[in-house]
């Protein structure tokens, strides 16, 4: 198995969680994901996700939940990227850029709130 199989393959990522990450039983504890979290006063998020990923949805609805509940949250989704892109921004343009919208949305963030 490749590394790109690891990061874009369901079965992959799902036989990892497994045994490694947390039992089924745990999957909505708050802790594991933010998505079953108070989100009330949760901190300005910048949220990127590849439009071929398996967190794609849990991403769109986390940014929509942190909007519900008046939070700062700007999400990004990128075509054809797949989770864990920003890893190989030596070799992939997307993955540089990427990192600098990061780098750029925090340095505007805190450049506000000095």
């Amino acid at each position: 198995m490749t590394v790109f199989t690891l990061m874009v393959s369901r079965a992959a990522i799902s036989a990892l969680r497994r045994p490694h990450y947390i039992r089924p039983e745990q999957a909505s504890l708050p802790l594991v994901s933010p998505l079953y979290a108070e989100l009330h006063g949760f901190p300005p998020s910048f949220i990127q996700v590849g439009q071929n990923e398996m967190l794609y949805d849990d991403a769109c609805q986390l940014a929509k939940r942190i909007k519900e509940h008046h939070g700062r949250v700007h999400c990004v989704v990128w075509e054809n990227m797949f989770h864990g892109w920003h890893l190989f921004a030596d070799e992939l343009p997307e993955g540089q850029l990427a990192l600098e919208q990061v780098a750029a949305y925090f340095e505007k963030y805190f450049e506000s709130s000095i």
